[in-house]
């Protein structure tokens, strides 16, 4: 007897830290009210058909779903549901106000968005009843697992193992004497380091990578450089193929593309022989 009033005294002042804390309960709280429940004993009214779903996976980019728990009064009085306190931002409750009459049914919904929730699930709603906010009446749960989105989306072009923000690059107008460089921002997305080079290219193209060596999971930038001076000084618009070495797939599906205008050398009058 003593005991139980011992968990009297404390469901009450728990109380109070939940109405201050609103519907969203921290960590200790939840813990709290969960082994208050176990030690003084559920004695709920509400009989759940099941008060635990499994969600499985999901993707992060996944639109949020909508998860049903019907319940019965088995109680001699009508009851109605108060508030639903969900210990994760990720759920919105949505639940009927009204009265459920002995015997009759109530369905209480959880709507869970898996944004930003990538990992295990394992997420709580607490159902308080109308006047009994000292101690729920049910414990619902969540379980499942979320996948993450690509952390690489920011690359979208797949090269086997490299990523890449572009497969094209541009240099703009381009003049003899002036060396011109480019970069791409790339990643290893693979298990084994990258060491890229360009075997089949025009010579006066180099391409390089920094760092060197692109170790897996770490992101880097492939550096295209121009020498000018070796470039034909033809007029006008060049386009180029670069064939990356050093990743798997056929050549077409290792190609970054170049573009650059040339401006022709400057004929100086004075040194025009006659």
């Amino acid at each position: 007897m003593r005991r139980l009033t011992l968990v009297s005294i404390l469901l009450f002042a728990l109380c109070g830290l939940l109405a201050a804390q609103g519907t969203k309960l921290s960590r200790a709280a939840i813990d709290s009210v969960r082994a208050l429940r176990t030690m003084a004993g559920s004695g709920s009214v509400l009989r759940f058909e099941a008060d635990k779903i499994e969600m499985g996976a999901m993707l992060e980019g996944d639109t949020a779903r909508v998860l049903s728990f019907s319940f019965v009064n088995d109680g001699r009085e009508s009851v109605r549901i108060g508030r639903v306190a969900a210990s994760c931002g990720c759920l919105t409750v949505l639940f009927d106000t009204v009265a459920v009459e002995p015997g009759g049914r109530g369905e209480i919904k959880l709507r869970f968005s898996p944004r930003g929730r990538a990992g295990t699930v394992d997420v709580d709603a607490f159902v308080y009843l109308a006047g009994s906010a000292s101690r729920p009446e049910a414990r619902l749960r969540l379980l499942g697992n979320v996948i993450g989105d690509d952390e690489w989306e920011h690359l979208p072009h797949r090269m086997g193992a490299l990523r890449l923000k572009s497969r094209k690059v541009s240099f703009g107008t381009v003049e003899a004497g002036r060396r011109r460089i480019e970069r791409i921002a790339c990643a290893n997305v693979g298990v084994q380091p990258l060491n890229l080079s360009a075997a089949i290219k025009p010579s006066y193209v180099t391409l390089g990578t920094e760092p060197a060596t692109i170790g897996p999971g770490e992101e880097g930038d492939i550096i295209i450089t121009l020498d000018t001076d070796k470039i034909p000084q033809t007029a006008g618009c060049k386009q180029i193929k670069i064939i990356i070495e050093g990743i798997e797939g056929r050549p077409s599906q290792r190609t970054i593309e170049a573009e650059f205008n040339v401006c022709p050398q400057k004929t100086d009058d004075n040194n025009i022989k006659k």
